[in-house]
């Protein structure tokens, strides 16, 4: 059969029209016929696949290994062929593909002529797909979290090993064709069905805490999430939290120990602190002692080191409600909270900082009683802003570089009168407002606490 028939034939016609690529073989395996479809995908001029033999799109392998199913078709065992495999084109891409093909007459009405007649189909977003699909399921088989999925009927129809593991199950076997009513006790299979099941068919997602049931018959406290699929299968991930909760007791505990704590140190130390503050004062108006005075000084010690504790039980790494305060104004009202006789005060800055405004005066009054205390008094404190936050510097005699992440450990001070708790203070206050805090020596010669990561602006911006 002529090409000149081919082209111009009525079947030819219509076969263009086709979105699939197809073609037609001789016994040969040369192609006596493609559409324009299969011109357009391979990259090839129609005369350059016309005469070609098949090797020119499919590789060896696959037409040895029966590609066109041929000795199939001939001896009649099918009626038609199908094999997947890839098609090579002219800019040697290769692009995976299905085959259907059928044997034609020798002798028929068409003028397609005798040989081997196919549809190939362009299958890359099926295989892509496919891929998609496996790394799913593997990302799912190997997840630490119990994956699951049930069917519209609410039976299990796939379960990772986590999931069997987590529920003292040997196999995900054992879930297969169970309701999801395995897993849990009569009360919270009923609470699940009065509300946690009305709410996800509202919500198509819900996410809460659970108490599940094992294979032994013991409970276990379970962090659970449940959506739809788009077909209407609920996707189930499961995460024993025993020991989150574990932890979340023992929080609650030490919390306890530290509220007692704070009371004990609020009322029976402080009163009797108190008494001896007064005693002290009528020896003082009695007589003058140097030792009286050393006393009044290690009692004016004991007071602060009082507030310092008491801060860190009650407040500890915490922050209230985080509201815009200017950083200016604050700064003035916690300088005139603490005797600067002799210092002096620069701000530089109109900031508008985002923090809990109670503690961030904690935090400044402390910078600037160390900046006191470690300047003697004749010191000058500079408060102003940088690019994504603020600084507090002195021009006091500075912190070496060797002890400037010692300064914020509990207890830890260069100065005889000093707590040691101050910086560290300053530390808690800085990470409960998610800021960072760096010390470096200031332009004066003396320390320059950074605050980086601080959120600025009226509105937050």
């Amino acid at each position: 059969m002529s090409e000149d028939r081919l082209e111009n034939g009525q079947h030819s016609t219509i076969l263009d029209t086709v979105p699939d690529m197809v073609y037609v073989l001789d016994s040969e395996l040369h192609f006596t016929f493609v559409n324009g479809a299969m011109a357009d995908v391979t990259g090839y001029d129609r005369e350059e696949l016309l005469g070609a033999h098949a090797s020119r799109l499919f590789d060896e392998a696959a037409i040895e290994g029966g590609t066109w199913n041929r000795d199939q078709l001939e001896a009649g065992e099918i009626e038609f062929g199908y094999t997947e495999t890839e098609l090579q084109t002219a800019d040697n891409e290769h692009i995976p593909c299905e085959i259907r093909c059928q044997l034609l007459p020798e002798h028929d009405d068409t003028d397609l002529g005798a040989g081997t007649a196919g549809v190939i189909r362009d299958i890359s977003e099926h295989k892509e797909r496919e891929r998609d699909l496996q790394v799913r399921s593997t990302a799912m088989e190997a997840s630490i979290d119990g994956m699951a999925i049930l069917d519209t009927n609410e039976e299990y129809a796939f379960v990772n090993q986590a999931h069997a593991d987590i529920y003292g199950y040997e196999t995900p076997d054992a879930f297969l064709g169970e309701t999801w009513r395995m897993c849990y006790t009569d009360d919270e299979t009923t609470r699940f069905e009065e509300t946690v099941m009305p709410a996800l068919f509202d919500e198509h997602s819900w996410r809460g805490e659970a108490v599940g049931i094992r294979k032994d018959g013991s409970t276990f406290p379970q962090e659970l999430s449940l959506s739809f699929t788009d077909d209407g299968r609920i996707i189930c991930v499961v995460r024993d939290i025993t020991e989150r909760k574990h932890d979340e007791r023992e929080l609650q505990r030490k919390n306890e120990q530290l509220d007692e704590f704070a009371r004990v140190v609020s009322h029976d130390l402080r009163n009797p602190l108190n008494v001896v503050q007064g005693r002290l004062e009528l020896a003082q108006d009695e007589c003058e002692s140097d030792h009286l005075d050393d006393a009044a000084t290690a009692l004016d010690r004991c007071q602060t080191l009082l507030e310092d504790l008491l801060t860190l039980a009650r407040e500890g790494g915490r922050v209230g409600e985080v509201s815009p305060v200017n950083l200016a104004a604050v700064t003035e009202e916690c300088w005139n909270s603490v005797e600067n006789a002799d210092a002096t005060l620069v701000v530089e800055t109109e900031q508008t900082i985002h923090a809990d405004r109670s503690r961030l005066k904690q935090l400044l009054e402390n910078l600037i009683r160390n900046a006191l205390e470690h300047g003697y008094g004749d010191v000058t404190v500079r408060v102003a802003e940088r690019d994504d936050g603020f600084y507090v510097a002195d021009d006091g005699p500075g912190i070496p570089a060797e002890k400037r992440t010692q300064v914020f450990k509990p207890g830890y001070s260069t100065t005889t009168d000093g707590t040691g708790f101050g910086l560290n203070i300053v530390q808690e206050i800085a990470d409960a407002h998610g800021w960072e805090v760096a010390i470096t020596p200031s332009a004066d010669g003396g320390a320059r606490f950074e605050f980086a990561g601080v959120t600025t602006g009226s509105d937050g911006e």
